[in-house]
């Protein structure tokens, strides 16, 4: 494989590499590479939520939802079509309120959430006659709390302090009683401010690694950590694929032994 890269990059073709056993080290300081090793001191970091307005499209939101239900379900786990909306909804509505600012209820959703939270009262056998006081009551506390959401930086740490606050309400408007907000916010957590792996998804990625014709990372380090391990190689395949929008030559993304670690349910979306 080391001379089918080569040949690769000696034909113009940018190359980003995952790799576990040091496989290309001595390609890679061969061609003039940068070779970035995974260690506990010093992780490959990027902010993957650090987007501009021009950049948010449907597969930018796609990618961010797998990453956030990886991290929340890991990679072994058959997702329920429910979280991947709701997930899909929450990344949505925080690029939303970060581009556009947090708005009150538009008219017609305000209307549905009326009907939905009518019907939800009736169920639990609210008398009839006091299911519309009721009902105003939970809207106007609702909408009270989405007014106070707010997100100004794009990053892990905002995403979370936004999404741990608006699933409660999502769950309530919709009166979804199958996802556990605590356990969402506990899972997310080792990647919060002061978790375990507080700096992976909150620092910014070297900007000069877009201008880089050859890349490796190597994570043999994590390999048998098995959170870590596909969300780090998720996050690599970010990189690739802003490459690919940035510059215009041909680029070969290889992962090697790394390809495990999103052979999943999961990543098959």
């Amino acid at each position: 494989m080391n001379s089918v890269v080569r040949q690769l990059w000696e034909q113009n073709t940018d190359i980003v590499m995952v790799d576990t056993g040091n496989s290309y080290e001595g390609l890679c300081e061969y061609v003039g590479g940068k070779y970035i090793a995974y260690t506990e001191d010093k992780p490959i970091t990027m902010n993957p939520f650090n987007i501009s307005k021009r950049e948010l499209n449907i597969e930018k939101i796609d990618f961010l939802k797998n990453l956030i239900l990886l991290i929340w379900k890991g990679s072994e786990t058959q997702i329920p079509e429910l979280e991947f909306r709701v997930v899909e909804q929450l990344v949505t509505e925080y690029y939303d309120f970060y581009f556009n600012g947090v708005q009150p209820y538009p008219s017609s959703q305000k209307e549905t959430l009326r009907k939905n939270l009518s019907t939800m009262e009736k169920r639990r056998g609210t008398e009839l006659t006091q299911i519309h006081d009721k009902v105003e009551k939970l809207i106007k506390g609702l909408e009270e709390r989405r007014m106070a959401l707010s997100v100004k930086t794009l990053s892990f740490d905002s995403f979370y302090e936004f999404a741990c606050e608006r699933l409660d309400q999502i769950c309530i408007e919709n009166n979804i009683t199958t996802i556990d907000c605590d356990n969402f916010a506990y899972m997310l957590q080792n990647f919060y401010r002061g978790g375990k792996y507080d700096k992976i998804l909150n620092e910014n990625v070297d900007s000069t690694l877009f201008d880089e014709t050859f890349i490796v990372f190597e994570v043999d380090a994590i390999k048998e950590n098995k959170q870590l391990f596909p969300i780090v190689t998720l996050i690599i395949m970010d990189v690739f694929l802003q490459k690919m929008r940035l510059k215009k030559n041909r680029k070969c993304l290889v992962i090697e032994e790394a390809w495990k670690a999103i052979a999943s349910p999961l990543m098959a979306e």
